[in-house]
């Protein structure tokens, strides 16, 4: 992550981008992308979430009749993969909220470089 021939003369003239201000603005523009994907993500999963408990909710077929025992089985089956699905969603955003947290962390470090050799220059 060099800098350009360019950035490093404005930098050597007191003009232009320094290191920590480019990384600053890295971080904060994945900051706002995860931000986004976060809420997203929070927005389906709700949905999800809904449309779930309206499924579990349905009364079910009869198990002592003979559709409902290959209904009831193949259910089953469905709501542990649908379980599991939710289970892998809610671990993803754990992941990207953590993913998050360490961008804020970094953003806040070059923010504060970047003050400091603004303080420097000036």
């Amino acid at each position: 992550m060099g800098e350009s021939i360019w950035d490093s003369i404005g930098n050597f003239l007191g003009i232009g981008v320094t290191d920590a201000e480019r990384k600053r603005a890295k971080y904060d523009q994945l900051r706002q992308q995860l931000d986004a994907y976060i809420s997203r993500a929070e927005d389906d999963l709700h949905q999800i979430s809904g449309h779930t408990g309206s499924y579990m909710g349905v009364h079910p077929v009869p198990k002592t009749k003979i559709p409902g025992i290959e209904f009831s089985a193949a259910r089953e089956r469905t709501d542990e993969r649908l379980q599991a699905k939710l289970h892998t969603l809610r671990t993803k955003l754990d992941e990207a909220k953590e993913a998050r947290a360490g961008a804020e962390r970094a953003y806040a470090h070059y923010k504060y470089l970047a003050a400091e050799e603004d303080k420097k220059k000036g």
